[in-house]
């Protein structure tokens, strides 16, 4: 996808905290997941499912504020950093990446829309270490996915 990888992104994520806190200032971070992806792979293969995640990439990237980063992680993960963003506005930039990509028509031969499921988590609030906070996004992307999928969840 020619993005950064999560490794990179955890370590990021140490950076822009350590400047939050001292500061005083919010960074948020979201972590992204392809609905069904596996199933969307099996039926139509390993070379569309490739395209796909380039489309979501394309998306997350276009929708993501400029001082924004996106990573791409294991399989069909993405977590986007989002350094002086509160979980507030966090959650309205998730729900606009996942509004946008349920719109989006990824080919002619799909039928089943594209959804993704989104978890945030934000310092001061949910830690003040970056395993900390991507612990919380993940939490919070495990209840989007548990909840019904094509959700965001923060809190």
């Amino acid at each position: 996808t020619g993005f950064y990888t999560m490794t990179y992104l955890k370590d990021m994520l140490r950076d822009e905290l350590n400047r939050s806190i001292y500061y005083q200032r919010p960074c948020s971070v979201l972590m992204v997941d392809i609905d069904n992806f596996r199933g969307y792979c099996d039926h139509f293969g390993v070379d569309a499912g490739d395209k796909l995640l380039k489309a979501i990439s394309k998306i997350l990237d276009e929708n993501t504020p400029p001082i924004g980063k996106v990573a791409r992680g294991e399989f069909d993960e993405f977590g986007v950093l989002l350094p002086e963003i509160n979980k507030r506005e966090a959650i309205e930039v998730a729900d606009s990446i996942r509004q946008k990509i349920e719109e989006e028509h990824f080919g002619d031969n799909i039928s089943d829309k594209i959804t993704v499921s989104i978890g945030v988590g934000e310092n001061p609030i949910d830690g003040s270490k970056a395993e900390e906070v991507l612990s919380k996004a993940k939490e919070n992307l495990f209840k989007a996915k548990t909840d019904g999928k094509n959700k965001v969840k923060g809190f």
